[in-house]
């Protein structure tokens, strides 16, 4: 449990809940999860989470959003928001992006999603699909270069069970060498079904 008392820095997007916050640290705990890394002090970001390798993933980093009580938005596919799963995802903080429709629209308009709070963390799997791919999407990373906002760094490494802050990627504007850098940083992890 030691790893949830360090609490995140105030500049993060929080939503205080002591219930969920309690529960979930103990479910996380209990599955034989834990938190590494140091949080980097950042109020507005576009967090990258890789591997993304099954639906696992979502069940884990929920329990670990509600465990630091952490605010942010997940971009998921619009497809799983039928009724009544929609009403889920938006409870939990997902966000519906049609990925038939990407561009500069989805990303002016992800952008705008990001700088209209003075705290905002947007979630996106950068690898686009739970399959084992070579190319990762660069929606993430045109994304932050919009909204001028680094990219933080998250890796879910089902080898050690550990969700791991590999820290801050800064865009340059290069969206190809951004995205390898992101993709290098954690490629050294291991998905449920890498």
């Amino acid at each position: 449990m030691k790893d949830f008392v360090r609490p995140l820095p105030k500049s993060y997007p929080t939503s205080p809940n002591p219930f969920m916050c309690w529960a979930c640290q103990r479910i996380f705990s209990a599955l034989g999860w834990r938190i590494t890394g140091e949080y980097p002090v950042v109020s507005k970001a576009v967090m990258a989470i890789a591997p993304h390798t099954s639906n696992w993933d979502f069940v884990i980093g929920m329990l670990a959003k509600y465990s630091l009580q952490l605010k942010i938005t997940v971009m998921a596919k619009n497809t799983l928001f039928f009724w009544p799963l929609g009403i889920l995802m938006r409870v939990l903080g997902c966000f519906p992006i049609d990925r038939s429709n990407a561009g500069s629209f989805v990303t002016q308009g992800a952008a705008n999603l990001v700088n209209a709070k003075d705290k905002s963390i947007l979630v996106i799997a950068p690898e686009g699909t739970r399959s084992e791919v070579d190319n990762w999407k660069t929606g993430f990373v045109r994304i932050a270069h919009e909204a001028q906002v680094p990219i933080l760094l998250i890796g879910f490494d089902y080898s050690s069970k550990t969700i791991h802050f590999e820290g801050l990627l800064i865009t340059t504007g290069d969206v190809d060498a951004d995205v390898e850098k992101a993709r290098k940083a954690l490629s050294k992890l291991t998905g449920l079904n890498s």
